[in-house]
């Protein structure tokens, strides 16, 4: 599959803290040795972030509604969970983004 491991950016509709936080979240999964994939397209849409062993998504997203994420949780039922990283509650430094994040990576 030409999504493993390897770090996509959108069609340029992300923002630079959206690419950082999800670039950020696939260092820390690939550090544990977890088979990662970016802007993985399905039907609906495309998900952000998808640790393919745990099959576990991760949606970067900027202040999500509950109708949005229980939409989004509706589309990703083939994975066993989703997370929803919230733009708004990510420090803006970088080098504080990862000790964050890691607090959130199962």
């Amino acid at each position: 599959m030409k999504y493993v491991n390897c770090l996509y950016s959108s069609n340029g509709k992300e923002g630079l803290k959206h690419f950082m936080v999800k670039a950020a979240l696939f260092k820390i999964l690939r550090e544990r040795g977890r088979r990662v994939a970016t802007e993985v397209d399905i039907i609906q849409d495309i998900v952000d972030l998808v640790d393919m062993d745990n099959l576990i998504a991760y949606e970067v997203e900027n202040s999500p509604t509950k109708d949005k994420i229980e939409k989004r949780v509706k589309e990703l039922s083939f994975v066993k969970d989703v997370f929803f990283v919230d733009l708004k509650f990510m420090p803006n430094n970088i080098m504080d983004l990862g000790s964050v994040l890691k607090k959130f990576v199962v």
